[in-house]
């Protein structure tokens, strides 16, 4: 008998995925996968994708333990207690700005899947009291081929700052069956079947009166 095709996750160097056992962070029999912050990543050109040092790993600018020398990501940051160490080191999100998260897994899904990064929003709303905050990738799927770090795009909305820490569990993982076959093409607007909406708006049927 076949085993069947489960999801797979392996975690980079630097990374950290909660148990389904450790019940401070996730319990089992919950939808999502927790995710946790690796590192402060930068957006790269396809030529830099191709050319990535390490194929799977995003472009690293602050791993909260070494920064790459960009005065933009260096101003955002705190060093706590003059220990590159700490705990307390932390990266500031102030009002209005957005950065990208390297969330420290790559995943295999199977066949008929798709995969999106969620806020976790118990996590979201204890840490983040003072702001709103907005994943901007939270409606982007992710298909079975994709090989690399799975990644969030972060906004503060304001007022607050928000700070991000190293190993911070601030999304999850949730997969989706799909239907991946390909559409029939028609020939005319007749070959479509008719229906009670018709051409009215696509969000809602409108009672007739």
């Amino acid at each position: 008998m076949n085993t069947p095709f489960t999801t797979k996750i392996w975690v980079l160097p630097g990374g950290r995925l909660p148990l389904k056992e450790d019940k401070n962070t996730q319990r089992i029999g919950d939808v999502g996968i927790n995710l946790s912050v690796r590192a402060i990543v930068g957006i790269e050109s396809p030529d830099e994708q191709r050319n990535r040092a390490v194929s799977y790993q995003r472009k690293t600018l602050f791993d909260f333990i070494n920064t790459a020398d960009e005065q933009i990501i260096s101003s955002n940051i705190v060093w706590k207690n003059n220990s590159k160490n700490s705990d307390e080191t932390h990266y500031i999100l102030r009002p209005g700005q957005s950065v990208s998260l390297g969330l420290g897994v790559v995943v295999e899904i199977p066949q008929g899947y798709a995969w999106y990064v969620e806020p976790r929003s118990s996590t979201i709303k204890k840490f983040g009291r003072n702001c709103i905050l907005s994943v901007l990738n939270a409606n982007v799927p992710g298909d079975p081929g994709f090989r690399a770090e799975i990644w969030a795009e972060l906004k503060n909305e304001g007022p607050g700052e928000f700070k991000i820490y190293r190993h911070a569990v601030l999304f999850q993982l949730v997969r989706h069956k799909i239907d991946d076959s390909l559409p029939d093409v028609v020939e005319k607007y007749s070959d479509l079947s008719t229906s009670e909406r018709g051409v009215m708006s696509n969000g809602h049927t409108t009672e007739k009166q």
